[in-house]
């Protein structure tokens, strides 16, 4: 082999080498910012970190199905709105188009649950949402009451597959809350143990 070509070829490797390594310092680098994060905040509302969410709806109106067979093993996203709140139904809009952009929350359950009566402005816009989501209507509060989250109107919250609670808001208008999403999903599916109870509240995160 010419000796020429061989060294170009050993040129082309050590720059590959130098790429995967910054691109791999990066990585940790980030993950290491956002594992601090969880730190900072993890002593905040320290009674709901990890609490088991009942998802019983059988007292609830579905107004909109999933279309896809849900998986045990997927995470789940429950989202608290109101029928006849303007920002609650732009949020459902806004969830439509970033599952039908970000391929990554279609590996998730999403859910909403809406307290309020069932309108029939409100059921046309879920229903025009073209995304695989899952819409309730809780007029009642059975899921708020049984879950004790009437303190919590309007949020979101991150499950785990068994439903416990590992996050709270929402990644819609949060780059930050987007990438702690993706961290914690990354770290459960390569098992890793995040031994510290985690909480990420959107108004801390506009501080940062």
């Amino acid at each position: 082999m010419n000796l020429t070509l061989i060294a170009n070829m050993l040129r082309i490797m050590q720059k590959l080498t130098v790429v995967f390594y910054t691109v791999m310092c990066l990585y940790s680098c980030q993950n290491n910012h956002l594992s601090n994060v969880y730190t900072n905040f993890m002593q905040s509302n320290e009674d709901i970190i990890h609490q088991k969410l009942v998802l019983e709806t059988s007292n609830l109106v579905q107004v909109k199905y999933n279309q896809k067979t849900s998986s045990q093993n997927q995470n789940k996203v429950i989202i608290l709105i109101n029928t006849e709140c303007s920002f609650c139904i732009k949020e459902v809009k806004a969830w439509d188009a970033l599952i039908e952009n970000d391929h990554f929350f279609r590996k998730m359950q999403v859910i909403f649950i809406a307290d309020g009566k069932q309108t029939d402005y409100f059921t046309y816009v879920v229903n025009s949402c073209k995304s695989n989501f899952e819409v309730y209507i809780d007029s009642l509060k059975h899921f708020t009451d049984k879950n004790k989250l009437n303190a919590y109107p309007n949020e979101t919250f991150l499950l785990n597959p068994v439903n416990e609670i590992i996050l709270i808001g929402t990644p819609l208008y949060n780059p930050q809350i987007k990438q702690l999403y993706r961290y914690l999903y990354h770290c459960q599916n390569n098992k890793k143990f995040i031994k510290d109870k985690i909480i990420i509240q959107t108004s801390y995160l506009h501080k940062i």
